[in-house]
């Protein structure tokens, strides 16, 4: 999901400081990456997470498992066809869509912050 805003977007350090006094204790957020283009990485739970990243006017809110083991057990799940299984035995549609909630409840913090 992708944000416009009117002005330049602020600093990575400034939005996580304002995510963590909006979202208090419910998520945990982490700059990620190298040299002065960092990204948030927000965490709800082990599998639930979304990356913050920001463009000039523009603010990429995606949905991602939070730490490299959970992306790799759920890579691991789909390739080896036990994902199918898996997404039947829990649902993978509510897996979705606790996605996609985790974004667009982010997302309508930082609209109404910076757009």
């Amino acid at each position: 999901m992708r944000i416009s805003i009117s002005k330049t977007a602020p600093s990575t350090e400034a939005m996580v400081d304002a995510l963590k006094r909006e979202f208090d204790g419910n998520y945990s957020f982490e700059l990620f990456g190298v040299g002065r283009e960092k990204t948030i990485m927000a965490r709800h739970s082990e599998f639930h997470g979304v990356q913050i990243t920001t463009y000039q006017n523009e603010i990429d809110i995606q949905a991602t498992p939070p730490s490299l083991a959970s992306g790799y057990f759920l890579a691991f799940l789909e390739v080896t066809g036990i994902g199918a299984l898996v997404a039947m035995l829990f649902g993978y549609w509510g897996l979705r869509s606790s996605y996609r909630k985790l974004e667009k409840e982010i997302a309508a913090f930082l609209k109404r912050k910076y757009g």
